[in-house]
């Protein structure tokens, strides 16, 4: 969706710069510290590609991201905000050269980027979940975040954070190690499953034995996922949005698309470009995690750290009037 901008109407747009996904968003401030979308859009950039192995972010990927940014950035304008907050994330952080990314947005854009820490990650992440979401705000909630780069787990009552765990379970870099045969075959199947599977052990063990009642699931593998089961298309995120998906609907579309060569998968109308080789291990993250935690369905937010983090800026920016 897309509105004009109407007169007399306060602005604020938000940016997330992950390892794969550059994502904007644009909305009306309200009062209470809230906002109504009028605007959003993606690309995928893979800007942390080859970073597991080089330590640094490519000067191609650099480059690309930058000039997507810029496009945002003439969108965005259109609206005349009253700030941009613009956030990095797992690629810009891990990176050697992660600061170089931010001069030269900076330089080409006028956008101060704010590489965060996988803590601020989460935190922004859980408030975009909950914005609008029709999960119980009173059960205790497992809530993770599938990213290009790493994947936060979080605990929560509602909005209130509990505990967190963050992890380099990030597709681009599962892709990179892990999914070498086309189609997938058993024995790299298996070293990706073990290779998840360890670390979501050393999560459980993390939050001890208590399990959660509630699973919810953001980014764009869960959004694919239910899309790809739906054979959804165009993509409708109302469809989406608040999907409940049982474990083994997504094994079932896991098969599927595992059968498939990447040249059919990418040719799937609901296989956003840029994420058919990521499906296959974002996929294989939720199955065991579902499996660990002890889940036969999940809720898939359409809503995550992109939200979140026009929620936190406009909440920090405006919260005297708030309280005043």
């Amino acid at each position: 969706m897309k509105e004009e901008p109407k007169d007399g109407a306060r602005y604020a747009a938000s940016i997330d710069i992950g390892t794969n996904t550059v994502r904007f968003l644009v909305g009306d401030i309200l009062p209470g510290g809230n906002f109504r979308q009028v605007h959003s859009g993606g690309a995928i950039t893979r800007l942390g590609a080859g970073l597991k192995n080089s330590g640094r972010l490519s000067q191609d990927k650099i480059n690309y991201t930058v000039s997507v940014l810029s496009e945002f950035r003439q969108e965005i304008d259109v609206y005349k905000p009253e700030f941009i907050a613009a956030v990095a994330t797992s690629a810009a952080r891990e990176a050697s050269n992660g600061k170089e990314l931010a001069a030269l947005a900076r330089e080409k854009t006028g956008l101060d980027l704010e590489i965060i820490n996988w803590e601020e990650e989460a935190r922004r992440t859980l408030l975009g979940v909950f914005w609008q979401t029709q999960a119980s705000r009173d059960a205790e909630t497992l809530i993770f975040d599938i990213g290009g780069g790493s994947t936060e787990f979080i605990i929560s009552r509602g909005p209130e954070l509990l505990n967190l765990y963050g992890t380099n379970l990030g597709v681009v870099h599962l892709a990179e190690e892990f999914v070498r045969s086309d189609p997938l075959n058993d024995g790299d199947l298996k070293r990706l499953q073990d290779a998840i599977r360890e670390e979501v052990e050393k999560i459980k063990s993390h939050f001890g034995p208590h399990l959660p009642e509630q699973m919810i699931c953001t980014a764009g593998t869960p959004t694919t996922l239910v899309a790809a089961y739906l054979k959804l298309y165009p993509y409708n995120p109302e469809r989406v949005h608040n999907f409940r998906i049982s474990r083994e609907k997504i094994s079932g579309t896991f098969d599927q698309l595992r059968a498939l060569p990447i040249g059919q998968r990418k040719k799937l109308p609901w296989i956003e470009e840029g994420r058919a080789d990521l499906i296959l291990p974002g996929a294989q993250v939720i199955l065991i995690a579902m499996d660990l935690f002890g889940f036969e369905e999940m809720i898939v937010s359409d809503y995550g750290l992109r939200e979140g983090i026009l929620l936190h800026g406009i909440r920090q920016n405006y919260s005297q009037r708030w309280n005043s």
